[in-house]
């Protein structure tokens, strides 16, 4: 219930916060730029949309906790919790680290642009987002573990050849230019905006983690040490890699997408999705969906299905 409640806390004041900009508040924006623009189509939609997401992690949050959560479709948990996982986890393991570097290089722990934003609302907005992502993972650890057990038990298995040499390319490609990005800045090529060095740092947590998700299933000996490590490492960069790609494209600055980012993001986006679902589905080879009349039937030795 301590995870729960810090999902709540999470999510009420960045909604509050949402909803009362789409009804014209101007709590937290400077005069002048943003407060004009709020209204602006791109930002209702967009403010609107990020409301349906924290409505759709809390909805997630209940589900993992109550016992009729254990009958949700597994692929509809699946998905999900991976989508959280990938928008999160960048925020949550790139963003502290980046802020207090930031602040031993230049003496502050702002990101430099704002967007309009003042400070204590950056504050309240990035908190609740790795507040959301710590609740959400020690919740769907507990679920996974329950319901999950005997697949978490053993290691991920390398997808086909001909998949891993097609997937490859593109997530290795897109997770390699996240880490250029973020280690030299974006110049002209990469996301537009993002040039303090705490806004770089989720680009280097992005790549990392997309790279580290594509190798772990190509290394069985690594993996077959710590099975539950293995899993862990392999879903949050495969959902980084297929969910960070969109959330530039729809975040680009002024609206307007790098040519080189939008290529890369939706090549990685089917390419880890593609990589990812190859994994879960070799887990499971010989799924069995058991009906009233065969369950009897069903044998002891099937493996769990993900359902």
């Amino acid at each position: 219930m301590v995870a729960f409640s810090a999902v709540i806390l999470a999510v009420l004041p960045y909604v509050t916060l949402k909803v009362m900009w789409l009804m014209g508040s101007t709590l937290g924006l400077t005069p002048g730029l943003a407060s004009n623009h709020m209204q602006d189509p791109r930002l209702v939609v967009g403010n609107a949309i990020t409301i349906g997401l924290e409505i759709i992690a809390l909805g997630l949050a209940v589900a993992l906790i109550k016992p009729w959560g254990r009958r949700v479709p597994g692929w509809l948990v699946l998905l999900t919790a991976g989508g959280a996982t990938g928008l999160l986890a960048p925020v949550l393991l790139g963003l502290p680290p980046g802020l207090i570097l930031q602040l031993l290089v230049d003496g502050t722990m702002t990101t430099g642009d704002e967007g309009g934003m003042r400070q204590w609302v950056f504050i309240v907005v990035y908190s609740s987002f790795g507040l959301l992502a710590m609740a959400l993972a020690c919740l769907f650890a507990i679920y996974a573990g329950d319901r999950w057990r005997r697949l978490l038990s053993h290691q991920p298995q390398r997808p086909p050849l001909r998949l891993v040499l097609a997937c490859s390319p593109g997530i290795v490609v897109f997770g390699t230019a996240m880490i250029s990005w973020g280690v030299t800045g974006p110049g002209d090529t990469g996301p537009q905006g993002l040039t303090s060095i705490a806004q770089r740092t989720p680009l280097i947590a992005t790549g990392i983690l997309a790279l580290l998700g594509w190798a772990v299933p190509l290394l069985p000996k690594l993996m077959s040490l710590h099975p539950r490590a293995a899993w862990l490492a392999m879903w949050t960069g495969v959902a980084t890699a297929a969910l960070q790609g969109p959330a530039h494209i729809l975040l680009a600055h002024g609206g307007i997408g790098e040519p080189i980012v939008t290529t890369l993001a939706i090549i990685a986006t089917l390419s880890a999705s593609v990589y990812g679902l190859s994994v879960l589905s070799r887990a499971h080879p010989a799924r069995v969906l058991p009906t009233n009349d065969t369950a009897g039937q069903t044998s002891s030795t099937a493996a769990p299905a993900i359902g």
